[in-house]
Parts: structure tokens; sequence; C-alpha cells
């Protein structure tokens, strides 16, 4: 009997750890599958974190890449819009690109004809300064000829003079002088002196005339106000 009995209570403790060692594989089965359950809900929420913190920098990006576009689009010209901008953003800067590049080869080309005509009126300035500089030599020179005219015109004016006193004086000594009633024939010599010396002090006077005249006219020379005038146009024009 207690043999038996044993057997049973063995029997019993036998079956009861057959049961707990099922029961454990099937825990030990569960507990693996929660695991892996847990591992894969851990790996999706890390790629929902991921993708959060990508979609944050997304947005900073995208709002530094508006508020960066935002005052070239105010300003531009180029039919480009603030909502254009925000809502395709892509194609919106390229059509800001092209109507900046537009505009700059505008710029370019102006630049471009800027310089030319820059070159263009240096040259000119630089050939309206030559001719100041050969018109203000010309216009002393004639001013140096018109002195050494002036001189000798002084010299010539001061040796006619000179001939028409003498030859005043000659005549007043003619007249006095040989006034023979009685001697026509040396009356008639002296009448002929005297008339050649009347005819000299004639052609004396008109000589000194012609002098003098010559000379006002050479106060104010037609040249010298040519080149005048010129040096002053060339003056204004620089």
């Amino acid at each position: 009997m207690n043999l038996q009995s044993t057997e049973r209570k063995l029997k019993a403790e036998l079956v009861d750890l057959i049961e707990a060692s099922r029961s454990s594989s099937i825990l030990q089965e569960k507990l693996y599958h929660t695991t892996q359950k847990l591992q894969q809900s851990e790996e999706r929420n890390a790629q929902a974190l991921k993708r959060i913190e990508n979609a944050i920098l997304v947005e900073a990006a995208h709002k530094q890449f508006y508020d960066y576009f935002e005052p070239i689009v105010k300003e531009a010209k180029s039919g480009v819009t603030l909502e254009d901008l925000k809502n395709r953003p892509a194609a919106a800067v390229i059509e800001l690109y092209k109507a900046r590049q537009n505009a700059f080869e505008i710029l370019f080309e102006q630049k471009s004809n800027v310089e030319i005509q820059h070159r263009r009126l240096e040259k000119q300035c630089e050939k309206l300064q030559s001719d100041l500089i050969t018109s203000g030599n010309n216009c002393a020179r004639l001013e140096m000829q018109i002195a050494e005219i002036q001189e000798k015109m002084n010299g010539s004016n001061n040796v006619v003079t000179h001939l028409h006193k003498v030859n005043a004086e000659l005549v007043a000594i003619l007249e006095t002088y040989g006034k023979d009633p009685d001697d026509k024939e040396a009356n008639e010599l002296v009448t002929k002196r005297v008339a050649l010396l009347e005819s000299s002090l004639k052609q004396s006077q008109e000589l000194i005339k012609g002098m003098e005249s010559t000379q006002k006219s050479m106060a104010t020379p037609v040249a010298v106000k040519k080149y005048e005038a010129r040096i002053e146009r060339l003056e204004k024009a620089l």
C-alpha cells in the first residue's frame, strides 16, 4: 500500500512537473513573441521619431528658404509672388533666377555701352585739350607777331613823321629862298623843287594815314579774335 501510494504520489508530481514544463515553454514562447513585438514597436517608434525630426528640419529649412527669398521676391519685378514662393518654391526660385539673370545681362550690356561712351568722351576730351593747347600756342604766336609788327610800325611812324617834318622845313626854306623876281630860271627851278617836295610831303601824309589805319585795325585783329573765340568754345566744351 505504501509503495502504491508513493508511486501514485510520484506519478502525480511527475504530471505536475510535465504540466509546469509545458506552461513554462508556452510562457517562454509568449515572452519571445512579446519581446519581438516590443522590438518592432520600438523600431517603428524610432522611425516615427526620425521622420518627425526630418519633418522639423525640412520645415525649418523651408522657413529659412522662404525668409531668404521673401524680400527678393518683393523687390524683384519678375512676376513671382509670395504665394508662389510658399506653394511651389522650386519653380518660383527658378523663375526668379531667370528674371534676375535677364536683368543682370541687361545691366551688363548697359555697363558695356557706358564704358564705350566713356572711352569715346575721353578721346574727345583729349582732342579738345590738344586743340585748346594748339589754339593757345597759335594765339600766342599771333600776338607776338602783332607786337613785332606794331613795334616796326611805331618805328616807321617815327621815321615818316621825321621825314614829314624835314620835308615841311625844306618846303618852307625853299619858299623863302632865292625869291629873285628877275631870276626867272632860278624861280622856276625852285618852283619845281617845291612841287616835288610837296608831292613827297603828300605821299608821306598818305603813307602815315595808311599806317595809322593799319595800326588801328591791328589793335583788334580778326585772326586773334577768331582764335580767342575758338579757345573760349573749347574751354566751355571742356
